[in-house]
This record gives structure tokens, sequence and C-alpha cells, in this order.
């Protein structure tokens, strides 16, 4: 029997531990010391890369735009100093998955290896959205493979090819390396692809996505990199949700690659705040030493084909970035089914031992379900709570959405404390704690079938946590010490993975992935049921206070945080329509409490409409109000019809489409009720036209504009719609306060025009 003493001992270890590997979750993983421009010439510098920076990321470059033409001389004079040969691909491309199409240039250059193998291809960006100087996203990712190219001079010849592609239209449906994929002869060299790119503007690179399969790609990525991080939950998420970045396009092309990215400080990510000012030099650097170290490792690597990795994938994942595990994704049949049967065996060696019940441990599944349910439901009250205190929060991740999601999972921890303490007083301990299991085991299989990359994470703790209460079943009395080390040993995996699991999913995938991220919660907290217990035996209200005195911190600071209008300026949406059909014009919003800025247009009232009525493709809330400026605006568009021919029941008709040399892109609708087939541009590409998207969306037409090939039944009027999207706002406007920026919307800042067509 432990004495007080020892029980109190036992307590205050355990929370020492469970406290020392949570806190460290939170912050091992940093961002190493950006290095000076004094380092040695064989060193990345995150300051060399910043020097490129603050040349091509001062300003917004989205395509066609001026300074994005002055970005594209830089880059081209920087690996022309290289010694390189730089070429410029200018071509149209079209994206089916988008239905966006344009005209872009890519920036390619290329280093021969020694031996004739398979090439490596670095990609970045170098366009950015509107309004985004980008920094980060992702002209960070060209900075550095700059400095890395420098690096390369002084450096004994690579074996493999390395291919460098600066990619234009990232931000227009991933235009660029969709053009360099399908039409450029260098495609067919590679064998390997490095993508960067960012989510935020600070924290360190993790691994986001590898490539289909990575069977043969993880483990030599393992191998090439100091501290990996990474995770397959990630991975196997950003499958399911399809993660929009360059590398997309050469992992559905089934390229081994990786795709690497720092996400910190998401609220910045599209909005002018991705800028030098905000840029994490440490990010920079990390940026750069995981890329300088991946071209060393595959530079002289043979790589492997593609169809030696078909159907061959790993689970792999990092230990606070301390150590690096893998193993095939083969083992997780076996794995799951022995957590199974050892779960089986230990609810009957308990029900054996008469320390449970079968009809014990579904009551213990019941309460934990409860507990789950009442937390999601807080977590939409409590969010509703937030977002209705901050109505900026519906464009981007919580300003200081941190605190408050650690606030959010303290409010849950005290509600699984209360409630656990309570249904003690009624029920049998290991009732509870099975049930608790035994729910973790359906999540455990659920996702080892939906999503098995993170399987890991819900295995392994099960694994651990089953034999020790195998040990705590057993009447036998160990010295407390015994217990204490096993209870400790029992706790490891859910600590080790779960803090930073929930943190960095957080970061990654923001306020709609909540619900979700608290019901694992509670599944955690009914794991380290048995640590629990130890310490409710000391002291039964120390959890829940504790976490109610966290909330209350986290919660405050959050909110004082968000309050910082410079780090966290409000956002809005502003942009001005003209239907030249009707000459009409109007003021909209998607904002339905006009701030500072825009109350200048809305002072007269405002009505509220949908965004469709206006824009045929979109479907959002919004308010508006006319405007009366639409003498000011003529068509930028300009229609006719180039060949017209007749068959016995079909018209195909030829219309060429140009616009102003303002104008950023077009959206031509048709209702694809009128067509009798597929809609041909430019004698390139066939687009099949549906209901779900009747559109075609085109950035930077050039002088010559775009031809379409259209046919309709021979007596059957064709009639379109054309939407243009000029950037910024008209002139008469006063300027934003500085506290107020544009919301990371394709809408704001523009002036948008809709004229119809029939022939």
């Amino acid at each position: 029997m432990e004495s007080l003493q020892q029980k109190r001992n036992t307590a205050l270890i355990l929370l020492l531990v469970i406290a020392a590997l949570v806190t460290t979750s939170f912050l091992v993983y940093r961002t190493p010391a950006p290095v000076g421009i004094s380092a040695p010439e064989n060193v990345f510098s995150a300051q060399r890369a910043l020097n490129h920076l603050q040349q091509i990321a001062q300003y917004p470059t989205p395509v066609g735009s001026e300074q994005h033409q002055l970005v594209q001389q830089y880059l081209l004079t920087q690996l022309e100093q290289l010694g390189l040969k730089p070429e410029v691909q200018e071509t149209s491309v079209y994206n089916p998955a988008w239905r966006n199409a344009g005209n872009i240039k890519n920036i390619v250059a290329r280093i021969n290896g020694v031996s004739n193998s398979k090439a490596i291809l670095l990609v970045a960006h170098y366009d950015t959205a509107d309004q985004v100087p980008g920094a980060s996203s992702s002209k960070a990712g060209v900075a550095a493979i700059l400095e890395v190219l420098r690096l390369l001079k002084s450096e004994t010849p690579l074996q493999n090819d390395l291919v460098v592609l600066f990619a234009d239209g990232g931000e227009t449906g991933l235009l660029g390396a969709l053009a360099f994929w399908e039409q450029h002869p260098w495609a067919q060299d590679i064998g390997l692809v490095i993508n960067l790119t960012a989510r935020g503007t600070s924290g360190p690179v993790m691994l986001t996505d590898s490539s289909r399969y990575n069977g043969w790609s993880i483990p030599q990525f393992a191998q090439a990199v100091t501290r990996p991080l990474a995770n397959s939950v990630i991975n196997d998420l950003n499958r399911l949700l399809i993660d929009d970045t360059d590398f997309l396009v050469f992992k559905q092309a089934g390229i081994p690659g990786f795709n690497l990215a720092y996400q910190d400080n998401p609220r910045s990510y599209q909005t002018t705040l991705d800028n030098l000012d905000n840029l994490d030099l440490g990010s920079l650097q990390h940026l750069g030493n995981y890329l300088h170290q991946l071209v060393k490792h595959f530079g002289n690597t043979e790589i492997v084909d593609t169809e030696r990795n078909l159907n061959t994938n790993r689970v792999y994942f990092d230990i606070l970035g301390l150590g690096f595990l893998h193993y095939p994704v083969g083992w997780v049949p076996p794995l799951l089914t022995m957590v199974i049967i050892l779960f089986g065996y230990t609810c009957w060696y308990g029900v054996k031992k008469e320390r449970t019940t079968v009809r014990g441990i579904f009551v213990g599944v019941a309460y934990l379900l409860v507990i789950i349910i009442a937390s999601v439901a807080l977590t939409a009250l409590l969010g509703g709570m937030v977002h209705s205190a901050h109505p900026v929060y519906q464009y981007i991740p919580l300003a200081g959405g941190l605190w408050y999601f650690i606030g959010l999972l303290s409010i849950i921890s005290a509600l699984f404390f209360l409630v656990y303490n309570w249904a003690l007083q009624k029920h049998e301990f290991y009732d509870l704690f099975l049930g608790a299991q035994g729910l973790w085991l359906v999540a455990t299989v659920f996702i080892s079938l939906m999503l098995p990359g993170a399987s890991y994470a819900f295995i392994l703790p099960l694994i651990f946590n089953l034999i020790g209460t195998l040990v705590f079943l057993n009447p036998n009395q160990l010295h407390w010490v015994a217990n204490l080390i096993i209870l400790v040993i029992t706790a490891l995996p859910v600590l080790l993975f779960w803090p930073s699991l929930l943190r960095t999913l957080y970061v990654a995938y923001g306020y709609g992935l909540t619900s979700i991220l608290v019901s694992v919660l509670v599944l955690v907290l009914g794991a380290l049921s048995l640590q629990w217990e130890k310490i409710r035996q000391w002291q039964k209200f120390a959890l829940p206070i504790a976490a109610l005195v966290l909330a209350i911190i986290s919660t405050g600071y959050g909110f004082y945080s968000s309050r910082n209008l410079r780090a966290n300026p409000q956002m809005d949406t502003l942009l001005y329509y003209v239907n030249l059909d009707r000459n009409q014009d109007y003021w909209i919003s998607l904002d339905y409490r006009p701030d500072e800025f825009t109350r200048q247009v809305f002072a007269g009232g405002y009505a509220d409409a949908n965004l469709g009525d206006f824009i045929p493709y979109e479907d959002m809330s919004v308010i508006q109000t006319k405007a009366g400026l639409s003498s000011e605006f003529t068509d930028p568009v300009q229609v006719e019809i180039v060949k017209e021919t007749v068959q016995e029941d079909f018209r195909e008709l030829s219309v060429r489409i140009k616009s102003d040399k303002y104008v950023n892109n077009i959206v031509v609708y048709i209702e694809p009720s009128l067509l009798a087939g597929d809609v041909q541009l430019d004698d390139s590409f066939q687009i099949a036209w549906n209901e779900y998207w009747p559109v075609l969306r085109y950035y930077n037409l050039d002088g010559d504009g775009i031809t379409l090939t259209i046919t309709v039944v021979k007596d059957q009027k064709l009639v379109f719609r054309i939407l243009t999207q000029a950037l910024g706002l008209p002139s008469q406007l006063n300027k934003r306060p500085e506290h107020i920026i544009p919301a990371p919307t394709t809408i704001s800042d523009s002036v948008f025009t809709l004229k119809t067509y029939e022939f």
C-alpha cells in the first residue's frame, strides 16, 4: 500500500514529466540561427539570400504585371552571373482541374552533372497573388535556390543534372509548373522534385508533402537531412485535401519528391503581411540548409525510377525533432491486428481479475462519447464568440490563434477532468479506462484504414497503453518507484506524438479542423487516465483548477495580442462592379460591418445580396450599393467572329477575344445547354464544358488574344458572358488607413466588368 508521501511523490513527478514533455513539444521545433553575410563562402547564408529578396519581394508580382517583368529580368541576370544559361519558357497552358488558362513565362536553367542519370528539379514560383509581396510564398524559395546555386559553384560537381524552375503562374492554377511538365523537353529527364514554399512567415521547415509513392524517397530523405522534421499524418491529410502547391503537378505525375514549407504565423499568408518585415530569417536559413543538404545528397545518389516505387509507401515521423523513424505501410495491418488482439486480451484479463465488466467497459465508452460531443458543441459555441469579436477571422486563421487554441484545449481538459471526477463516484476506474481505450481502438481502426500514414500516432500509444494496463490489472503490488517508471513509459508515446501533432495540425489547417482536434484531445486525455488517476489520488481538483487557470491566461493573452493592430491589422473586402449590359455599377463587399475604409461607399446604406448575382460562378453573401460611376467605364474586351462554318445540323464559330492591357484576367461563361460539343481553345486545348463549373478563366492575354472554337445547334444563338477583372480600385476612393489591409481573397480591390455577347 502506497503511503501518502509516496502518492504525493508519484503525482508530482508525473506532473513534472507531463508538463516538461508538453512544453518541449511546443518549444523544440526551433529554427536555426540565421547565418550572416560574412559567413564562409561554402555555408548557406540567410543574409545573402535576403539580399535577393530585397530586390524581388518589395512589391506584389501578379502574372503579367510590370513588377513581375522586373523580377523576371533580375532572376535572369542573377542566373547568368552564376555562369548559367537561363531560358524563358513563354507559352500558354490550360489546367482542366482549375478551369484556368493563361500566358506564362517560366525561367529555367540547367547544371549538367558528370554522369548521365535522372535530373533533380528545384521549384519555386516567383509570381504572387494580388496585393501580396510574397516574401515567404514563395520568393524565399527563389532566394534560397539562388544562394544554393552559388554554393554549388565552389563545390565538387554533382553526379546528376540539376534543373532550376522559377515557375510562373503558381497563384493562378499552378500554370507554370504544369506548362513545364507538359511542354518543356527537360521534363522527361526529371527523376526527383524539390519544391519550396510557405504557408506562413516563420517557423521551422517541415516536409509537408511527399510523392504519391515514397518507399524509396523517405529513407533517402532521412539520410540526407540533419534533424528531419516530418510526419506522414500531414502527408496523408494533404493527399486527402489536395494541397495546392506547384508540387501537386509533379506528385500527380508520379515523380518522387518533397514539398518543403514553413507555416507558423499563418495569418500573414496571402496578405500584404507576407513581406520582408515579417519574414523570419531563421526560417529562411532552415529552408536553405535543408535544400543544400538535399541537393548534395540526391545530386550524388542514383535516382530510382518511378516504376520501382509503385505501391510502396512509408509511415514516418520525427520524435520532437531529435530522431526520425519510418517503416513500410505494409506493417500497418499486422500492427493493427496485434493491437486488436491485445485489447481483447486486456479486457478479458480485466474481467477475469474482477477489475471491470463488459457492461462497465461500454459505460466507459459512453462517458467518453458524451465528453467528445460536449467538447465539439463547446468548441462551436466558443468559436462563434471569438469570430464575433474578431470579424477578420472569416479571412485568416486566428490572429492570436495558438493562444486561443491552447485556451480551448485547456477548457476541454477542465471539462474532462470534472466529468472524470464525477464519474468515478459512480463507476470503477477500469470501466472508464478500458472504455477510453476501446474508443481509442475504434479511432485507430478507422484511421489505419483511411489514413494509414497517421496510424502510428494511434497504434503505438495504444500498444504501450495496453501493456501498462496489463501490469496494473495484476493485483500484485510493485514498489512505488517501479509503478512510476511504468506510468512514465506508458505515457511516453502519447506525450511524444500528440502535443506537437495537435499544434502542427492546427497551424497547418486552421480553425476548420478544430472540432476534430478537440475530439482527439479527449481521446488523448482518456489514454492518460492511468496517470491522471495517480494525480487525482493526491489532489482531486488539482487538474481541473490548473486547466482552468491556463485557459484564462492563454485566452486572455490571445485576445490581448490580437488587438495589436500593427501586427494584426483589420481586413476588409471591396470591389467595384460594372454591368455593361444594364449600365449599372455597384460597390460590393463580403463584410457585413462596413469599416473605416468601406464606410465611404456604404455610408448611404446598403442591401444584402449574393455574389452570384454579379459573378456567375460565385455563391457568397455580400452587401451592395449602387455606385453611379459607370459612365467612366467602357468595354475592356473586343470580341469578333473570325470564322463560321455551317454544317447540316451545327454551326461552328471561332470567336477571337482580346482585352485591354490593364485587364488581369477574363472569365468566359457559357450555358452548357447551348453547346453541341467541347470548346476548343487556340487549336491547343479541348475544354469539356459542364454544369459544375461552366467557365474558363484566362490570365494575361497577349496582344493576339485567344480564340475559342464553339459548336452550337444550327438554329441556336450563341450567347455568352465575359467578366473581366482589373487589379486596383477607382481612384476616387480615399486610401485605406494603415491599420486596415485588403483581405486575402481573389476578388478584393478589383474592378469587374460584365457584358453579354450574342452571335
